[in-house]
């Protein structure tokens, strides 16, 4: 029996719990709460995030869900007549997969091999049932995460919900036709917020930042080493609409421009290749806070119209196609995390003529102020003269 080790047995620091259980603890749970406190918080640890993820990939609704337990399902996928196209390729995948996350590092290999094992038969179970998608190298990492938080039974119900919902786009489609696309709208963003810094990253990758595809496709679980900051991420990513991977792309470059711009080597294209083939995300919270401004700041279906290419319609990007729960979840006005703590999306700024009416206000109150205590002086002025005078007589 091979001993198993997860990633909840690694220390997370100091993680309070307490507001995730409250949450939990009331009936009916409000799950619009819950992504809320996933956004801004994340859940903590191994605990948290099976708990919390299993109950927002329950409410997700898809069009081909196979509630089966995953034992069942690999028994049907051993008798279909027809194969899918990728077993091998899934197998050399994971065979080189594990070694590049740190909490691996000093695992002993009978068990990474055991994980492998598990992984391999998830994957391949999946796209055994899902032979309409093409596998893309990258997707392993995915599941890896999944299996890893989830185990394989409540692993492979969240890898088709998250499929269909977040990597529809990458599965379904050839990439120029959307993952190209989509590329080019991290650019988009970013040059909504520094137009210089977009300019130069976008003449040396004519307008499609190729470095940044494995982060897309992998929400960076593909690109860095640290199983904290990936399931960091995954906590925000798997409580946002499926758009928001677009943002963090986009806000990792912004977050990265000072380092690069303060390096000594001139930015040309080996240069940024380099930098972001190596990428580092020292602070996710940071890059978290930055994501979420960058939401409130940039309709991203303003730049999406914008495009001379228009997304497949069964895109993830065309709103209309979202499933039910994605259109009601989040058209809800979320609670969003900035420096100084809650912002309120729900909290609706004041109409201009009301902003106007209430400066007004404030300004006439102030000269009434500054009138009466004007009056007040003159006032005493006038007395003290009169003193002044009656005393001159006297004299």
């Amino acid at each position: 029996m091979t001993k198993v080790t997860t990633p909840g047995n690694t220390p997370d620091g100091e993680v309070d719990l307490r507001e995730l259980l409250n949450i939990f603890q009331t009936k009916p749970l409000n799950l619009n709460r819950l992504r809320e406190y996933g956004r801004v918080y994340g859940f903590g640890n191994q605990f948290g995030r099976n708990l919390a993820w299993n109950a927002i990939v329950e409410d997700l609704q898809v069009d081909k869900f196979l509630a089966d337990d995953f034992d069942t399902m690999k028994e049907k996928a051993a008798k279909l007549e027809t194969k899918h196209n990728y077993e091998h390729q899934i197998y050399i995948d994971v065979q080189r997969s594990l070694f590049c996350l740190d909490f691996f590092e000093n695992l002993p290999n009978e068990e990474i091999e055991y994980h492998r094992n598990n992984l391999n038969e998830m994957l391949q179970t999946f796209f055994s049932f899902y032979q309409n998608y093409h596998y893309f190298q990258g997707f392993h990492d995915v599941g890896t995460i999944l299996l890893f938080t989830l185990g394989q039974d409540a692993g492979l119900k969240a890898m088709q919900k998250l499929a269909y919902i977040y990597f529809r786009d990458a599965l379904k489609y050839p990439f120029e036709k959307s993952v190209t696309l989509q590329l080019q709208l991290i650019l988009r963003i970013v040059h909504k917020f520094d137009p210089w810094f977009s300019d130069v990253v976008s003449s040396f990758y004519q307008d499609v930042p190729i470095f940044a595809l494995p982060w897309m496709l992998t929400w960076f679980s593909h690109s860095l080493k640290d199983m904290s900051t990936i399931l960091r991420i995954f906590d925000y990513l798997i409580c946002s609409p499926p758009y928001s991977v677009i943002y963090m792309c986009a806000a990792v470059l912004l977050t990265a421009r000072e380092k690069l711009l303060g390096s000594n080597e001139e930015l040309d294209m080996t240069v940024l290749h380099s930098f972001f083939q190596h990428l580092e995300i020292p602070n996710v919270e940071l890059l978290i806070a930055t994501t979420i401004e960058m939401e409130k700041k940039c309709d991203i279906y303003k730049l999406i119209s914008a495009l001379e290419t228009p997304f497949p319609d069964q895109s993830f990007l065309m709103p209309e196609k979202h499933s039910k729960t994605i259109n009601k979840y989040y058209t809800h006005q979320l609670q969003r995390k900035s420096k100084g703590g809650l912002i309120s999306m729900s909290q609706k700024q004041r109409p201009l003529w009301k902003q106007q009416i209430f400066v007004g206000l404030i300004i006439g109150l102030l000269l009434v102020l500054l009138t009466m205590l004007s009056q007040s002086i003159f006032v005493k002025d006038i007395i003290s003269l009169s003193f002044q005078d009656k005393s001159s007589k006297l004299e």
